[in-house]
């Protein structure tokens, strides 16, 4: 049994739900992008009443040839409690909170052919975790290293467990010591951190806190290599790899837009492991501001993505 390339949006939609994938993936539609009543970082969500309206289903587009990509999809928590926050579903790359960017996604794709693109991220469910680009090179070597596997199926993921290699979903007395180990280090380490940034704001020299964190970055760098890593290799190549080929399969693009490098690097990896024939591009992640080369950030990430649509 081989995956078929599915053509009608309900079709596409129902098991995108069925299977889990409207938690961890979406369409990058903004009916709100334009809406002045609201704050800016607002308008990114997604309403319920929105998602089971006729009008997401005429916005989403998986006929243009196009998916976009991102590194990883977190596990959040949020304390906002505005009225409009309804919904979990389709939710990446829609995020409200205070930090986010993602209406700069708005900004580059509004009134192009990628506007109602399917987009989703490579690396999913995780947990707190900074995935550096030591790791993503590691990921791709171990990953060319591995059997090749025939994807013949989308991957069910409604009850995949999140990515957690500090077990913080687990109860305390779960917990391994080496985590506690971990934990307790981390937390010494950012209350330090944070005296050292105050004393740096005051011009105060902060080299004696400097050494008092040290021993808790060792702990953590040791954590992380013979922990965090292998896990997160093992969870990449058993899991998510493969759920990210039963998604291009399903949807069939002729170019794969990533956010950043890394994205790109790990779409990359695994379009020459399985032999996937789709073109893979990179843009500037949405998240980057810009830097005194760029005069307008907003318009370059605009055009990053006309000229890739115009490629294709």
């Amino acid at each position: 049994m081989s995956i078929q390339k599915v053509t009608d949006k309900k079709d596409f939609v129902k098991i995108l739900e069925d299977n889990g994938y409207d938690k961890v993936a979406t369409f990058l539609t903004y009916p709100n992008g334009e809406n002045d009543s609201l704050k800016p970082k607002k308008r990114a969500f997604l309403p319920q009443e929105y998602i089971d309206s006729d009008d997401f289903f005429s916005d989403i587009n998986i006929s243009n040839g196009f998916m976009f990509v991102g590194l990883n999809s977190a596990e959040r928590t949020s304390d906002d409690e505005d009225e409009m926050i309804n919904s979990d579903k389709y939710q990446t790359m829609h995020d409200v909170s205070k930090k986010s960017h993602d209406m700069s996604i708005y900004q580059s794709i509004q009134n192009t052919e990628a506007y109602g693109s399917f987009a989703m991220d490579i690396m999913n469910k995780f947990v707190q975790t900074t995935v550096n680009d030591s790791w993503i090179n590691k990921i791709c070597e171990e990953l060319e290293k591995s059997p090749k596997e025939y994807v013949d199926n989308v991957m069910q993921i409604s009850t995949l467990s999140p990515f957690d290699p500090y077990e913080l979903f687990r109860f305390a007395n779960d917990k391994t010591d080496r985590a506690k180990e971990y934990m307790s280090a981390k937390s010494n380490f950012d209350e330090l951190t944070s005296k050292i940034n105050e004393l740096k704001k005051q011009g105060v020299d902060s080299e004696a806190l400097k050494d008092e964190r040290k021993p808790y970055a060792s702990v953590m760098k040791k954590y992380d290599k013979e922990v965090t890593l292998p896990k997160l290799i093992d969870r990449f190549i058993s899991i998510d790899a493969k759920v990210f080929v039963g998604i291009i399969k399903l949807l069939n693009p002729k170019c794969l837009i990533c956010f950043g490098d890394k994205s790109y690097k790990l779409a990359s990896s695994i379009v020459d492991h399985f032999d996937l024939n789709v073109a893979v591009e990179q843009v500037l992640h949405y998240s980057y501001t810009g830097s005194k080369d760029i005069e307008d950030i907003t318009e370059y990430k605009r055009n990053q993505v006309k000229n890739i649509i115009d490629k294709y």
